[in-house]
C-alpha cells in the first residue's frame, strides 16, 4: 500500500547564528533539550534530543521545525524546502 502525508501546520525556522531564535526554541534551551555550540573549529551548529532519538545535530542554514504535537526536528535546506510551504 502507499500513503500520503496528511496537512500538518509546523512551526519552523531557519538556523543561523545570527538571527533571531523564535521563543519556542529558547523554551527547549532553557529546559536543557536543546543547544547552539559553536566549536574549537568555529562551526556553529546546533543540537536537540527528543523521546524517539538520541539526539539530531543541523548546522548553518537547516531548519527546525516543530509540528502540531510538539515533535522537534531538524531538516536540511534541500529536504524543508521539498516538504513544506509557506503558508502565511
Amino acid at each position: 500500500m502507499e500513503y500520503k502525508c496528511k496537512p500538518v501546520k509546523i512551526k519552523a525556522f531557519q538556523f543561523f547564528p545570527n538571527k533571531e531564535i523564535p521563543d519556542w526554541f529558547i523554551e527547549l534551551i532553557e529546559t536543557g533539550k536543546a543547544m547552539v555550540i559553536i566549536n574549537e573549529h568555529k562551526k556553529t551548529y546546533v543540537t536537540m534530543k527528543n523521546k524517539r532519538t538520541r539526539g539530531y545535530i543541523g548546522f548553518v542554514g537547516d531548519w527546525v521545525i516543530m509540528d502540531e504535537f510538539g515533535l522537534v526536528e531538524i531538516r536540511s535546506k534541500k529536504t524543508f524546502e521539498k516538504r513544506y510551504e509557506a503558508i502565511n
